[in-house]
């Protein structure tokens, strides 16, 4: 998916007139996760992190393990890289948006490498 300009980037993963869904995603769970299962949670993820980083509430704690989640290159099931390839985006376009935003709303002086 292509990110082409930063609206559609904001609405994606900023609209916060949308309340932040339940947590609970293994409720009524008894079998093994289907792929859906696995990447809605990804997609969870990865707006978690967005947000936590533009959310002017958040702690700085949470701000800065969100800023190393989406700077880490590890591979592993939730990682921010398969989180992204498994959801079809570039994860250094994600960075790149990421960083862009950030610094135009100058929401937190923490640079994405």
């Amino acid at each position: 998916m292509s990110l082409a300009n930063n609206t559609e980037y904001q609405q994606l993963f900023f609209n916060f007139d949308e309340p932040e869904p339940s947590c609970d995603l293994t409720e009524g769970l008894t079998e093994p996760w289907s792929e859906e299962q696995i990447t809605r949670l990804r997609e969870r993820f990865l707006n978690q992190a967005l947000r936590t980083l533009v959310d002017g509430r958040r702690s700085n704690e949470s701000k800065r393990k969100a800023m190393e989640w989406l700077e880490s290159n590890e591979i592993a099931p939730f990682s921010f890289i398969v989180c992204c390839h498994d959801l079809g985006f570039s994860p250094e376009q994600i960075r790149d948006k990421t960083a862009y935003f950030l610094t135009q709303t100058d929401k937190s002086s923490t640079k994405i490498n």
